[in-house]
């Protein structure tokens, strides 16, 4: 099984997860506050965010189950997947929305990349 993460720390961990926490939030704002800046434009779907906010949370709690270290490279590995996500909703949200979580195959397919891992 090859990892993207060779070593697993829980410093990289919580590295991790301020930044996903970071990148969600700004997501957030960008959205609630229809920031309009180059590409950053406010057409995120709610839907999407709170699809985004939710895998957000299920990583957030398997962060504290993380006790084998396969199980915690894995982790990493989907912290890092979501992050390369939730930087494309940020900068290219249209791209998300021709593939959106409800409403299209497109959306499917970017839940199943998270669980290939």
């Amino acid at each position: 099984m090859t990892m993207l993460f060779l070593t697993y720390t829980p410093a990289k961990a919580r590295l991790l997860l301020l930044g996903n926490a970071l990148l969600l939030l700004l997501n957030w704002l960008a959205q609630l506050t229809h920031f309009q800046a180059g590409y950053l434009q406010p057409v995120r779907s709610r839907a999407d965010l709170l699809a985004f906010s939710a895998i957000f949370l299920l990583l957030l709690a398997a962060n504290f189950v993380a006790k084998s270290t396969t199980f915690a490279k894995l982790f990493l590995d989907a912290n890092l997947v979501f992050a390369l996500y939730a930087v494309i909703l940020l900068i290219f949200p249209r791209v998300l929305q021709a593939a959106t979580l409800d409403h299209n195959l497109g959306g499917i397919a970017l839940i199943f990349s998270l669980l290939a891992l």
